[in-house]
Formats: C-alpha cells, structure tokens, sequence
C-alpha cells in the first residue's frame, strides 16, 4: 500500500483491560516502538466499542502486526477489523471547523469531544 494517511478501525470487547499495541512496516523501516500505538481495549468490560487509529506512513505499508494484550491467559474478541486509506486534508479540516465552533462558544460538548479526538488522531494517538 503506498506512502500516505491510513485509519486502523476494530471493534473489540473484553471482559478485562487489557494493554494493547499495534506496529507498522514499511520498505523503509521494520516493526519498532517507534512505529507503534498503545492503546487500552476492554474498559467497557463485556460491550462492544469501536477503535480508530490514525497513522502516517514514509513508505510503502507492508507489515501490521496487533497485539491485543500482553499477559498470557487474556482473552479480547474482534467482531471486525478495517485498514483504509484516510485523508489527513479532510480530517484537519473537520478540526478547524471544530474549533471554530468552540472558538464562537458553541457549548455542545460533543463538538469538544470530536475536536480533541480528531486533534489525538493526528498527532499519532488512539480515538475512542
């Protein structure tokens, strides 16, 4: 898959937290801490949430590993999985629209919500 913005979506339960990570490669580099995400699965216990995570890559995807705990004996359920494309534009640009909206005193927190999921989003970091 070329160069370029990329969503990682699930949707996932446990019945414990559990402590999770997924890495990228790419021709231009392997598997390392550096190209990873950590991110919490199983805080809603036995519900099912949906996970987005927005990443960049310098090259070519190859290679996504998940790891979806880190102690033997955990267990975590995936209904579905999804890599896309995603267009870092169109998301900066929903976050200047909701920041706008919070800068004009729009008291709807969800709106804050958004905006501070989309600003994680593209600084590398899960959305829940």
């Amino acid at each position: 898959m070329p160069t370029g913005w990329y969503v990682l979506s699930f949707r996932a339960r446990s019945s414990e937290e559990l402590s999770s990570q997924f890495y990228w490669a790419t021709n231009t580099h392997r598997e390392s801490e550096a190209y990873a995400r950590r991110f919490a699965v199983g805080e809603a216990g036995d519900d099912w949430r949906d996970y987005h995570f927005y990443f960049q890559t310098d090259g070519n995807l190859i290679r996504l590993r998940l790891d979806p705990g880190d102690r033997a004996g955990q267990q975590v359920e995936f209904d579905w999985i999804r890599l896309e494309r995603s267009n870092e534009e169109v998301l900066r640009a929903l976050a200047d629209e909701l920041i706008r909206r919070v800068e004009q005193g729009d008291s709807n927190a969800d709106n804050r919500t958004r905006l501070a999921q989309l600003l994680v989003a593209l600084d590398g970091a899960s959305d829940r």
